[in-house]
C-alpha cells in the first residue's frame, strides 16, 4: 500500500487537528512547542496528544502509533539512522528490520514523549508493546509474557525492570490479560503493565493477590464506576523494582461524543470530581471530527494531495480526530489526576477489500462453542453487553438481555457464574416501578422489559424485579388488543429534544411477538388476527419479519393452521440475499415443518456453521430499523442500523442451532 513517505509528514495532522481544537485544550503558545517536537517525528501521520484536564494544567504529552502495514516500519528505521545509539533505538530498528523474526509476534509499538517548554531535543520515548492478544489460550499467554520479559530486559538492561515484571506475570492467573507492557524511559517508574478485561468486583482480589501496596479501597470504588460509565477500562499499574502505589484506569467508549451520550456522563463524573475543567470537558465534546481532502472549509496539506493523486486508483485518503479515552491516576493519599487522549491521523482506505482464503467448515457443534466464547469475550467489564448505535448511544440493557437469554438457554453449568454476574446487572438497571430500555439513558419500554423478564424467568424465577416489570409490561397493552412499546405516560427524547413518538405507541406486532408469553396468553387473539395472509407477521423495528414470525410462532404455535401458514410463507422466502440473522429464523420457522422443511432447516444451520467467522461471530445481519417517531408503520426503505459487534446475530443464530440440536435430542 502507497503510504506517501516523507510527504505524509506528522505535522500535517496538526495542521487539520489545530482548526477543531479548541484553546482550552491546546494554547497557541503549547502549539508552536508541539510543532518543533512532531517534526522531530518520523514520517507516520499518526499521532495522539496527552492532555491534562485540570485547571491551569497545560502540560501536555505526544504518542505516536508504529504498524507493520503501509511501510511504516521502513520509516522509523530511517528516521532512527542517525540517532544517538542506545538500548531503545537498538531495538526498535531491529523490530523495523525484523532482525530477530519479531514481525510476527508484534504487530505495533507505541512510542511516548514527555514533551516541556525548554528548547532543545526530545527526550528518548517511552516504548510500549503489546503482550496477551485478545482470546489467546493459556499456553500462547505463556509464551508471550515470556517474550515480554525478555524484551524489557532489552530495552532496559540491568535486570531490575525484568525481575519486576516477571514476579508480576508469575503473580496473575493467566486468565487475566495483559494487554501492553511499557519501558518508560526518564521516568520514575520503570515499567507500565495494562490489564485488560478485568470485571467489575475482582479488581481487589488482583491488587492483593500481587501486593500492590496502594489503598486498594477507594481504587476498588473508582474502578467500579468508570466501568460502569464506559465500553471497557484498562488498569494500569508502575513498577520499578516492584509494584508501586500508583494506578491508572483507562476509559475507553467506542464511539464518539456526537454519537455515544455516556460521553457526558463520564466528564461530568470528572467535572464533579474537581479533575477536569468545564472548559476542557466542553472542548473535549466537540474535537472528534472526520475529514475528506475535497471537503469544503478546510485546508488538506499540499503534500498530503500530492501522496493522494500518485496513489493507487482503490486507495482513498482520509482524516480522523477522536478522543481516544480518558485516563484517572490515583497517587499517594489518594491523590488524583484526570487526563484525556486525542487521536489525529492518516488513512487510506481501500474501495473494496480482497476475500479471505476459505476456512475448513466446522459442524454444528464447534460452531455452538465458538459462539460461546465469542460471546463471552464480547462482555463489557460490567458484565452486559452492547450493539447497535443511535443517537442516544449503544443499547446494553435490550442487548443483554437477549444475548444473556441465548446463553441461558443452552443449560451449561460452567455458564452460571457468568449468567449470575448478568443478572446482577441486569438487575440493577430496573427502574423500580417500570422495565428495561434500550440503554440507561433511554426510557424504558415493552420491548426490551420482555426480553429482560425472559432472561431473568431462565436464570432467577423468584428475581424480585419480575413482578413489577411484568406489571409495567401489562400497562402498554392497548384497546386494539395489541401491545405498544412506548406507553402513553413514557416521556420520550431523542438526543436533547422531547418527542411525542405517537408512531412509538401504537400496537407493534413484533413488541406483540415477543411479550406474548410472559402474558398469559392475552395477546395470542390479537397475533392469529395479525397473521399476514402469505403467512408471516409484520415487524416495526426490523427491516425484515422472520424474527417476528419466529417469535409469534413461540406463542401461537401450537394452532396448526396458523403455524402451517408461516411454514409457507418461510419457504417463500429468498434465502440467498438473506442475512446470518435472517437465515436462522427462516430456519427456526421450517424445524416445525414436515421432513422436507426439517431437512432444509437443517442444511441452513450446516451452511451457518461453515459461514461462521474465525472469532466466533457471524456476520452482522440484525437489521434494525429506526422508525420516525410519527410513523404509524415502518418504512421498509429506512435506514437499517446493523448489530456493529455482531453480538446481537450470533447470539440469534445460536439460540437456533440450540434449539435445532434439542429437537434432535427429542426435546422441546
Amino acid at each position: 500500500m502507497h503510504s506517501g513517505g516523507a510527504a505524509l509528514s506528522p505535522v500535517g495532522c496538526l495542521a487539520l487537528l489545530w482548526p477543531g481544537c479548541d484553546p482550552a485544550l491546546v494554547d497557541p503558545a503549547a502549539r508552536q512547542r508541539i510543532e518543533q517536537v512532531v517534526a522531530g517525528f518520523s514520517s507516520v501521520p499518526r499521532i495522539a496528544l496527552e492532555l491534562r484536564l485540570a485547571d491551569g494544567d497545560r502540560r501536555i504529552d505526544l504518542h505516536q502509533r508504529i504498524t507493520r502495514a503501509h511501510g511504516e516500519p521502513a520509516l522509523l528505521a530511517a528516521h532512527l539512522a542517525d540517532a544517538p545509539n542506545d538500548p531503545i533505538r537498538t531495538f526498535l530498528i531491529d523490530w523495523a528490520d525484523d532482525t530477530d523474526g519479531l514481525a510476527g509476534d508484534i504487530e505495533q509499538i507505541f512510542l511516548e514523549w514527555d514533551v516541556t517548554d525548554a528548547p532543545g531535543a526530545v527526550a528518548t520515548p517511552a516504548v510500549f508493546l503489546p503482550v496477551d492478544l485478545r482470546r489467546d489460550p493459556a499456553t500462547a499467554r505463556r509464551s508471550r509474557r515470556a517474550l515480554a520479559v525478555d524484551l524489557i530486559d532489552r530495552l532496559q538492561p540491568g535486570g531490575a525492570g525484568r525481575r519486576a515484571v516477571e514476579a508480576l506475570c508469575n503473580a496473575l492467573p493467566l486468565d487475566f490479560s495483559i494487554s501492553h507492557v511499557g519501558a518508560m524511559s526518564g521516568r520514575a517508574a520503570g515499567v507500565r503493565i495494562n490489564l485488560r478485561a478485568v470485571q467489575r468486583g475482582t479488581l481487589g482480589a488482583v491488587l492483593q493477590a500481587i501486593g500492590w501496596p496502594g489503598e486498594i479501597a477507594p481504587a476498588v470504588t473508582w474502578f467500579d464506576r468508570l466501568a460502569a460509565a464506559s465500553d471497557r477500562v484498562t488498569v494500569a499499574l508502575d513498577l520499578d523494582r516492584a509494584v508501586l502505589p500508583r494506578i491508572g484506569f483507562e476509559v475507553f467508549l467506542d464511539a464518539p461524543p456526537q454519537q455515544e451520550p455516556r460521553w457526558e456522563q463520564l466528564l461530568d463524573m470528572l467535572v464533579g470530581a474537581g479533575l477536569c475543567a468545564p472548559d476542557k470537558r466542553a472542548a473535549l465534546l466537540t474535537v472528534s471530527r472526520t475529514l475528506l481532502p475535497e471537503a469544503p472549509g478546510q485546508a488538506w496539506p499540499a503534500q498530503w494531495l500530492l501522496a493522494a493523486a500518485a496513489s493507487e486508483p482503490t486507495l482513498l485518503p482520509w482524516f480522523e480526530v477522536q478522543l481516544s479515552h480518558v485516563k484517572l491516576t490515583l497517587g499517594l493519599q489518594g491523590a488524583a489526576e484526570a487526563k484525556a487522549y486525542v487521536s489525529a491521523q492518516h488513512h487510506w482506505s481501500r474501495k473494496s477489500t480482497p476475500l479471505a482464503p476459505a476456512e475448513p467448515p466446522r459442524s454444528r457443534g464447534e460452531a455452538i462453542e465458538a459462539a460461546v466464547g465469542f460471546l463471552l469475550a464480547a462482555r463489557r467489564q460490567d458484565d452486559l453487553w452492547d450493539d447497535f448505535r443511535l443517537v442516544n448511544g449503544s443499547s446494553d440493557e435490550w442487548v443483554s438481555a437477549f444475548v444473556g437469554l441465548a446463553l441461558a438457554r443452552l443449560e451449561r453449568p460452567a455458564l452460571a457464574e457468568f449468567l449470575d454476574q448478568t443478572r446482577r446487572a441486569i438487575e440493577a438497571r430496573w427502574r423500580p416501578g417500570s422495565g428495561w430500555g434500550y440503554n440507561a439513558v433511554s426510557p424504558a419500554d415493552a420491548d426490551s422489559t420482555a426480553w429482560a423478564l425472559k432472561f431473568l424467568n431462565a436464570v432467577a424465577p423468584r428475581s424480585g424485579c419480575i413482578d413489577g416489570a411484568r406489571a409495567f409490561l401489562a400497562c402498554h397493552r392497548l384497546a386494539d388488543g395489541g401491545i405498544a412499546t412506548y406507553a402513553p405516560s413514557t416521556p420520550i427524547r431523542i438526543g436533547a429534544m422531547a418527542v411525542a413518538a405517537p408512531g412509538w405507541r401504537g400496537s407493534h406486532d413484533c413488541v406483540a411477538a415477543n411479550a406474548a408469553p410472559l402474558l398469559d396468553g392475552a395477546l395470542d387473539g390479537y397475533l392469529r388476527e395479525r397473521q399476514q395472509p402469505e403467512g408471516g407477521w409484520h415487524a416495526m423495528w426490523w427491516k425484515t419479519d422472520a424474527f417476528a414470525t419466529a417469535l409469534a410462532l413461540d406463542s401461537v404455535g401450537a394452532d396448526a393452521a396458523v403455524t402451517q401458514r408461516a411454514i409457507g410463507w418461510a419457504r417463500a422466502q429468498k434465502l440467498s440475499t438473506a442475512s446470518p440473522f435472517d437465515r436462522a429464523w427462516l430456519a427456526s420457522i421450517l424445524m416445525r415443518g414436515d421432513k422436507d422443511d426439517r431437512a432444509r432447516a437443517a442444511a441452513m444451520l450446516d451452511l451457518l456453521a461453515a459461514e461462521q467467522c474465525d472469532d466466533g461471530s457471524w456476520v452482522a445481519g440484525a437489521p434494525m430499523l429506526f422508525p420516525a417517531p410519527d410513523s404509524a408503520g415502518r418504512d421498509p426503505g429506512g435506514a437499517v442500523l446493523l448489530d456493529i459487534r455482531r453480538s446481537f446475530t450470533t447470539a440469534a443464530v445460536l439460540m437456533v442451532m440450540d434449539q435445532a440440536a434439542r429437537r434432535d435430542r427429542g426435546g422441546a
